[in-house]
Order: structure tokens, then C-alpha cells, then sequence
């Protein structure tokens, strides 16, 4: 399910390995956002952090739509992590992240692992 990006300076939609690009950008600037302690209210640090988990999500979801499967798998991870740690285990992000794991497992052909999502 092929799906765009857009770009949050020109607003333009960008497909493909550039939007992959794109996302992984997105999800560096936010890390780096993150990484400076001090720079901004805890508040203001929690909704990088929750951010940064989004940005995670959305990789995932770029990479499983380009087939890039383990790599997706992978960032769904760092992502349920991170809001996991920001929000708790019963945050609605965790649903939407571990169907779309499930989805990945899936397409893969590994029905038993999609199962446990």
C-alpha cells in the first residue's frame, strides 16, 4: 500500500526512496530535538518524545510499503518503545502499531507471529 509523504517545508508529496528519505530525516531532527536536555520545558520534551514515536511509526510504515519488512518490524519496536516509556502500555499509538506489525508478519507469511499481535 503504496503511501506519500509530504514534505513540511513545501508541502509537497514525495513517494518512494525519497519519502523514505524524508522520513528518516523527519525522525533525525526529532532525535536531535530530544537529545538536548535543558533546551526545552519537560512538557514541551514529552511532545518531541511522542513526536519522535510517531515519526518512528510512520518510517515503519514507509519501509513496509517499500517491502523493507525486518527493517520495519524494527522501527515499529523502537517506536512501541518510546511511546510506551512516554505514555504508558495503553496508549491508542500502541493498537495502531501493533496492527501494522501484524500486517508486516503477515505479507512475510508468518501467520503465527501476525497472530500474536
Amino acid at each position: 500500500y503504496p503511501f506519500g509523504l509530504a514534505c513540511p517545508t513545501c508541502m509537497q508529496v514525495f513517494f518512494g526512496e525519497v519519502s523514505l528519505d524524508l522520513a528518516r530525516m523527519n525522525v533525525e531532527h526529532l532525535e536531535s530535538l530530544t537529545a538536548q536536555p535543558g533546551s526545552a520545558s519537560p512538557k514541551t520534551q514529552e511532545k518531541l518524545r511522542t513526536e519522535c514515536a510517531h515519526a518512528q511509526h510512520q518510517l515503519g510504515k514507509k519501509l513496509s510499503s517499500l517491502g523493507r519488512y525486518t527493517e520495519a518490524i524494527q522501527t515499529y519496536y523502537v517506536s512501541l518503545r518510546l511511546i510506551t516509556a512516554i505514555k504508558g502500555p495503553l496508549s491508542p499509538h500502541m493498537a495502531s502499531c501493533y496492527s501494522d506489525m501484524a500486517e508486516v508478519f503477515r505479507l512475510q507469511g508468518r501467520y503465527d507471529e501476525a497472530m500474536k499481535f
